[in-house]
């Protein structure tokens, strides 16, 4: 799975208040034209408001499906700023139109499913615990019989 990082040193010229904003505008163009000289991605999995708008946005553009993989529940009253309450105003949008959600947990996902009428399916995959002895190694294919045509993803972050 590849990873797109994009950085923009000439918005540090702008204002603060511009810059998250010029910021978003950026990624997106710099996406949409490396689709259109690349080709299209086959998937394209969001984390977070800004990435999950982005995302919805260049999946419904480019018709790709993408993934939403949801860590945190955010309430209106705890988003600062214009920019994040607008987004916060989309993540029902960006979730609704996902092929599937992934949540940390049971709870967060019955509260997503609740709170945004959501369809799709959902995969819970608990956030990686820190600070623990290495595991012994183990053959995920054959702990939960999976086929070898069956793909097997690690995400570690």
């Amino acid at each position: 799975m590849v990873r797109v990082r994009f950085d923009a040193p000439f918005l540090k010229y702008l204002s603060k208040k511009f810059q998250f904003p010029a910021i978003l505008v950026v990624t997106f163009f710099r996406l949409a034209i490396s689709f259109l000289i690349q080709g299209r991605p086959k998937i394209l999995v969001a984390h977070g408001l800004a990435e999950q708008f982005l995302t919805a946005c260049l999946g419904k553009l480019f018709w790709i499906p993408y993934v939403v993989h949801a860590h945190e529940v955010y309430e209106s009253q705890d988003l600062k700023g214009e920019v994040s309450q607008f987004l916060f105003s989309k993540e029902k949008w960006s979730l609704r139109g996902s092929s599937f959600c992934i949540f940390p947990e049971k709870k967060r996902a019955q509260l997503y499913r609740e709170r945004y009428e959501l369809r799709s399916p959902i995969f819970i995959s608990a956030n990686a615990p820190r600070f623990l002895e290495k595991p012994s190694p183990r053959d995920l294919r054959q702990a939960y019989r999976l086929g070898e045509e069956q793909v097997i993803m690690s995400y570690i972050g």
